[in-house]
């Protein structure tokens, strides 16, 4: 069995997802909101994730349905947004770091200063994610277990 590779560097860039620490953005494709997350070299993790949604499709679990992708010929998968139009994902990771209580303001994940992930503290930019690819660029992290 084999997967397309969505080349997506044309499709519209939506917003820069700036939890974690991997490269992504959110793009919209065919009227659908879907998520890039670039592939760390030598990792298999954009191939992985994709057999992971295509076994759980054949069991019958509800997962993120994910294809395989490339932008700016950097490679990556897409992960469709499950999140509905009235809804919004509150990440554990974005409480974390935030300034105050989500559950009390919302409006304090607006304002998130960095993530903690694997120990280190990936800072955000005001730089868009899909402009810092095509130049290049890694997320800025530091150890933050010393």
């Amino acid at each position: 069995m084999s997967f397309p590779i969505i080349d997506i560097t044309a499709d519209p860039v939506v917003s820069d997802e700036q939890l974690g620490s991997k490269s992504k953005f959110w793009i919209s494709r065919d009227n659908e909101k879907w998520l890039f997350k670039e592939a760390r070299a030598s990792t298999g993790e954009d191939w992985a994730e994709k057999i992971a949604s295509e076994v759980a499709r054949l069991i019958g679990l509800n997962a993120a349905r994910v294809e395989l992708a490339v932008y700016a010929e950097r490679r990556g998968c897409l992960s469709l947004s499950f999140v509905l139009e009235d809804e919004n994902l509150v990440h554990g990771n974005e409480i974390l770091a935030g300034q105050g209580d989500p559950i009390a303001d919302i409006t304090v994940l607006q304002h998130v200063r960095f993530v903690v992930k694997g120990g280190e503290a990936v800072r955000m930019s005001s730089r868009p994610m899909a402009e810092r690819l095509k130049a290049g660029a890694r997320p800025e992290t530091r150890n933050c277990l010393r």
